[in-house]
């Protein structure tokens, strides 16, 4: 085996590992503890989620993939979202995928509570922006811009 195969059975591991973790916050529920860890699902999740990034960073260091910037992050942040957002609907109009009415907020400033909204920066989901006017209400387009004095961004 070289090092490049080493390394992709990595990521391949790690991405199991990440799967494996979300399905059993899937099954168990985002808080539960499972006997003898000391850490809930959500955060056992994210440390997995970690594992993946560390492993891609290690790729992008042994040049066996290209660098990941920011840039490209964000950039494709975007087109995911719009590609998931449309994937949602589509399973809402075939019934589905339930219309959560409250159960979780969205995260936009409307939607946050006052403790979150003293406590993080609240920024779009979509884009990152905080002054994309989605990042202030969730149903507002998001702009893709942290320009100040965007209608309906709070930053106006």
């Amino acid at each position: 085996m070289n090092v490049e195969e080493h390394h992709l059975i990595m990521l391949m591991e790690e991405c199991a590992e990440a799967a494996q973790r979300a399905s059993k916050q899937l099954r168990f529920g985002r808080d539960e503890v499972q006997p003898g860890q000391d850490m809930p699902n959500h955060r056992r999740l994210r440390d997995e989620i970690l594992d993946v990034l560390a492993v891609v960073g290690r790729l992008q260091e042994e040049n066996l993939i290209d660098t990941i910037t920011h840039s490209d992050v964000m950039e494709h942040r975007r087109a995911k979202q719009a590609k998931v957002d449309r994937m949602m609907a589509l399973s809402r109009a075939q019934g589905r995928l339930a219309v959560e009415t409250s159960a979780v907020p969205c995260g936009c400033y409307e939607c946050s509570d006052m403790q979150r909204r003293m406590s993080v920066m609240i920024v779009c989901l979509v884009c990152g922006n905080k002054r994309c006017p989605k990042a202030t209400d969730h149903q507002h387009a998001c702009t893709g811009s942290n320009e100040p004095g965007q209608p309906g961004s709070r930053y106006s």
